[in-house]
């Protein structure tokens, strides 16, 4: 402040920066991550006190990721949350002082982690050479048959994306048996203001394009069925699933569109 200059703390050449991890007061930065693929915290200053503990509590649960929400003001008792794909989450109350934390409340309790579904990150380039990013989920598949595929674009369709965290639509059909695709578009968040103004206009151009590479690179892998491929959602999504069999003859097998979001996660 008593120069006026500023330098950049942290910057990703794909993805936009997320969350941000602060310290007690006087609530420095300790780490950051980035809005494409699974959460990782980049630390700034990995020898850092805070940033130690952020390291030590996700070691301990390396399967989530570790959100500290608030430090009380004379950074003892530290408000921290912990979620995942197969976990909607959990907040907890640590005690720095005696280096323990109590479970506060769980979302969607009833859901079973070890029977949800593993959401991959993927990356490929759409027709024009603009690489996109999205999400798989798979469901358990011991027979390692062929799956059928549901692609479930994200609504908006602008300033909205699909995340690595819990999806309940996607882990409601991959209990079923099918792989779920979620592809973050042109228009999509997380990717800047350019990826986001490359959608205007393209409703029914590129952004469908990007959705029929999407499921053209997906398909192209050994455990999906590329002869099982359907479409459903609503808003947005719902014009997505009746104009994308019409922009690609023959993909799909079934569309589904629809007016109110369905609540898969009560079937779970």
């Amino acid at each position: 402040m008593a120069t006026g200059k500023r330098r950049v703390i942290a910057q990703d050449p794909f993805g936009s920066v997320a969350l941000v991890e602060y310290s007690a007061k006087p609530s420095l930065p300790i780490a950051v991550t980035v809005d494409t693929g699974i959460p990782r915290a980049q630390y700034r200053d990995a020898a850092a006190p805070d940033a130690q503990l952020h390291k030590t509590l996700s070691a301990l649960l390396s399967d989530s990721y570790v959100h500290f929400i608030n430090f009380s003001d004379d950074g003892q008792p530290l408000l921290f949350s912990v979620r995942s794909e197969r976990d909607p989450g959990s907040f907890y109350l640590f005690d720095k002082k005696v280096g323990k934390a109590a479970l506060l409340f769980s979302n969607k309790q009833d859901i079973e982690a070890e029977h949800m579904a593993e959401r991959r990150p993927i990356r490929f380039r759409a027709r024009d050479g603009l690489e996109l990013a999205g999400y798989l989920t798979l469901p358990k598949n011991p027979n390692k048959t062929k799956m059928p595929m549901v692609l479930v674009p994200h609504g908006g369709p602008f300033g909205v994306r699909d995340e690595w965290y819990f999806d309940s639509d996607a882990q409601f059909l991959a209990r079923r048996g099918y792989a779920v695709l979620q592809v973050n578009f042109r228009g999509s968040d997380g990717r800047g203001p350019g990826f986001l103004e490359a959608g205007y206009r393209e409703w029914g151009g590129k952004i469908m394009n990007d959705l029929i590479d999407g499921v053209k690179w997906t398909t192209a892998q050994p455990q999906i069925d590329a002869n099982r491929v359907c479409v459903v959602g609503a808003s947005f999504v719902g014009y997505a699933a009746l104009m994308l069999p019409v922009r690609e003859p023959g993909m799909f097998k079934c569309s589904v569109g629809y007016f109110r979001p369905l609540r898969f996660a009560q079937q779970i």
